[in-house]
């Protein structure tokens, strides 16, 4: 299905009743009002920053040993939910703790709603011949 079908099917929703081409591509462009799409990876400076430091002072010393080799692995992380890093990690900290609270968020992503749909950032003119 190409671009201009996706959007067809997209604009008949009731959504975008009322709307006028420019709103309607504004909204579909928007990642405030988008829908979320799921990170499957992360480098690991970037779980680094998502540790709070009083929580991470607080893990035993072999804990401690068990993040700094993740942290030292090289490459993309798999943070997928039954991932080996993601599970240790999780393990790790406390419920509710802030680390795991900023690991669980960081595993979605929000996106415009263009995005989600596969098509990108949508040009109005896609819009505007979507509705001939």
């Amino acid at each position: 299905m190409g671009y201009i079908d996706i959007l067809k099917t997209e604009l008949a929703l009731p959504a975008y009743d009322g709307t006028t081409d420019q709103q309607a591509t504004d909204i579909l462009n928007d990642e405030a009002i988008g829908d979320t799409l799921p990170v499957d990876t992360m480098r690991a400076a970037e779980l680094f920053e998502l540790i709070d430091t009083a929580e991470y002072t607080a893990t035993t010393s072999d804990q401690k040993a068990t993040i700094g080799v993740i942290l030292g692995l090289s490459g993309d992380l798999d943070i997928t939910p039954t991932s080996k890093v993601r599970e240790t990690m999780m393990g790790i900290f406390l419920q509710g703790s802030a680390t795991r609270t900023a690991i669980g968020n960081a595993v979605s992503q929000a996106v415009s709603r263009g995005v989600f749909l596969g098509i990108g950032i949508v040009k109005v003119g896609w819009v505007q011949e979507a509705r001939r």
